[in-house]
């Protein structure tokens, strides 16, 4: 009976936590009444399809069939109710077409609400062979601090392509690592190669979490690497029949070739499939438009005001813009166009994090780099010791690894995840913005409610306010900024108050 109230209970806050997202992401979202940012690019592109007009576009075609299925559906419930106006609210003209807003937005909206769940499944599945309340705990922080990330809440109110990709990677993650404890584990990574190849299909540096799952996956495997991290012999650990390491795939019978049935063919191959309605319609073969993708992604040397570089994105040094509009009487002021000054209130849209919980989780990842880092450097021996030791004649032997455990696995991992979806735009020559960040910024979240789980599952006292202080910190931080991210009118004083480095105007 218990654990069936403990069930809806958990089944309650989950619905709570999508629902309270949905909310935030639907509220008022044809507003503004504009193509905003690169919505300039991607909602063409989408209507070019529906019109079945051929384009070139240095993106895969997911991304923006997505958008056009939204338009395609949001027209179709229109049509449904003919007093309906297609155009309430303020429309957009695109190629010929009045589009409402809403109609290229409410799929991101969705997907985007459906990330914070996502994220507390990837948590809960990760953390399997942890302790009961601390995987709780770790599981109900992933949902809170996705749900306050203001850069996934911006985005997903517009018809942009990071939703879609990072919903997709996170999926993948989750499907694999549920994959471990399934009794039919085949359909969940059927789910997760799906997922992969369509996340890749959004955007090559989707492959961030292929590479996750690989390195996991083969990494876990290496008898060097168990004997590195103090297992006693080259077999993984077992729980339950199943591989004690996060990720790994469950030892039974599974052959390599398998492996890369999931992780490598099937992946690829949805990755192609998707592509093929784009190259119908343009005419071109699956090499040849490769090639001219990459040529054009090495040859773009365009510069843009809200460009950053890779190093600075962990403190978030510069958010775009994507919106400011000035709603003095008669006057408008716009970041990127002509500019009124001093309007009495304005609107913006910034695409930037919640700073509490963006700079926390970037000290959160080099605490857990630092604790990986020295789980895997022998134990030190102090001089007294060796001393002592010498004087009785006692034999030193050599120093032995740190015993592993699933925790610190599980951090390895999280730290991986975070350093493949980050560290290669490092060799990137492209001008970069902090949206490429986003995959790597929320598994930088994960990694911050792993630590904070494992304060407030502390049995010291002050271990756990140190994690409630914080958690109510973050969620103050996420009310505070809120304005920016949702669009609603501001004095330019108190917009004045949000902008605390001179470089995030």
């Amino acid at each position: 009976m218990g654990n069936d109230r403990m069930g809806r209970l958990q089944r309650l806050g989950v619905a709570l936590l999508w629902g309270v997202n949905l909310a935030l992401r639907l509220w008022h979202l044809g507003s503004p009444s504009t193509l905003v940012f690169d919505e300039v690019h991607y909602v063409p592109f989408a209507v070019d399809y529906l019109q079945h007009q051929a384009f070139f576009d240095v993106h895969p075609p997911l991304g923006k069939d997505l958008i056009a299925l939204g338009i395609r559906v949001f027209q179709l419930f229109q049509s449904l109710d003919p007093t309906s106006d297609p155009t309430a609210g303020g429309a957009v003209q695109v190629a010929g077409m009045a589009l409402s807003p809403v109609s290229f937005r409410w799929l991101n909206a969705l997907l985007g609400s459906l990330m914070p769940v996502t994220a507390l499944w990837v948590a809960w599945t990760w953390a399997k062979d942890i302790s009961l309340p601390r995987r709780r705990c770790f599981a109900v922080l992933a949902g809170l601090l996705t749900s306050w990330d203001g850069f996934s809440l911006v985005e997903s109110r517009l018809g942009l392509l990071h939703p879609a990709l990072v919903g997709l990677g996170l999926l993948a993650l989750g499907a694999w690592g549920r994959s471990r404890d399934a009794l039919t584990p085949w359909p969940w990574r059927l789910l997760a190669g799906i997922a992969l190849g369509g996340a890749i299909a959004v955007k090559w540096n989707g492959a961030g979490y292929w590479l996750v799952l690989v390195l996991g996956e083969v990494l876990t495997r290496r008898p060097w690497y168990r004997r590195r991290l103090g297992a006693a012999d080259a077999a993984p650990q077992k729980v339950s029949g199943r591989a004690g390491l996060p990720l790994a795939l469950p030892n039974q019978g599974t052959n390599k070739p398998r492996r890369w049935l999931w992780l490598g063919w099937l992946p690829l191959g949805v990755y192609g499939l998707l592509w093929v309605p784009h190259l119908h319609l343009v005419g071109v073969g699956f090499w040849p438009i490769h090639h001219t993708i990459l040529n054009a992604h090495l040859g773009l040397t365009d510069t843009h005001r809200y460009q950053s570089a890779w190093f600075t994105w962990p403190l978030m040094i510069r958010p775009i813009a994507y919106f400011y509009q000035g709603l003095g009487v008669g006057e408008t002021l716009n970041l990127i166009g002509p500019t009124v000054p001093n309007p009495d209130r304005a609107v913006a849209l910034y695409g930037m994090g919640n700073p509490i919980l963006w700079w926390l989780s970037t000290a959160a990842v080099g605490m857990g780099a630092l604790q990986v880092l020295r789980g895997w450097w022998p134990q030190r021996r102090s001089l007294a010791h060796i001393a002592a030791a010498l004087r009785q004649g006692q034999r030193l032997s050599a120093p032995t690894p740190r015993a592993v455990t699933s925790a610190a696995a599980l951090q390895r991992l999280l730290i991986m995840a975070y350093a493949v979806n980050w560290l290669p735009w490092a060799i990137v020559q492209r001008s970069t913005f902090l949206y490429h960040y986003q995959p790597a910024a929320l598994i930088a979240e994960l990694i911050l409610a792993w630590q904070m789980s494992g304060w407030l599952t502390s049995h010291r006292r002050s271990w756990q306010c140190w994690g409630g202080g914080l958690l109510a910190l973050i969620g103050a931080s996420f009310l505070f900024w809120l304005p920016l991210w949702m669009g609603w009118p501001l004095t330019v004083e108190a917009m004045g108050w949000r902008w605390w480095l001179p470089s995030w105007i």
